[in-house]
């Protein structure tokens, strides 16, 4: 019976930590996504109208609140027709904005 115990514990212990690991490469994925549309659509106009504002791997978990209301609120971002996002980079963006707006 002891051994079983032992067993079940150690099989749980596995479980949950492989599945904070999957949970963490989910997240980076969804990061990963994220700031290269970032890159391409928002840091083309960023860094030259406001180089202190280029969005990095660094700093866009603490920009992300405000991301989500310049592109998805206020609809403001990203300006000009060759930057308009793509369904599927509204939808990498909001996949990694939900990772970060849920915490």
């Amino acid at each position: 019976m002891k051994l079983l115990i032992l067993f079940l514990f150690a099989t749980g212990a596995y479980i949950s930590s492989r599945y904070t690991e999957l949970k963490v490469q989910a997240i980076s994925t969804e990061k990963q996504e994220a700031v290269i549309v970032l890159d391409r659509k928002c840091n083309v106009c960023h860094s030259i109208e406001n180089p202190s504002k280029v969005f990095t791997f660094r700093n866009m978990n603490d920009l992300a609140r405000n991301i989500n209301r310049q592109v998805f609120v206020w609809k403001r971002m990203p300006k000009g027709s060759k930057n308009w996002l793509t369904t599927t980079e509204k939808e990498k963006l909001k996949r990694w904005l939900n990772s970060q707006l849920n915490k």
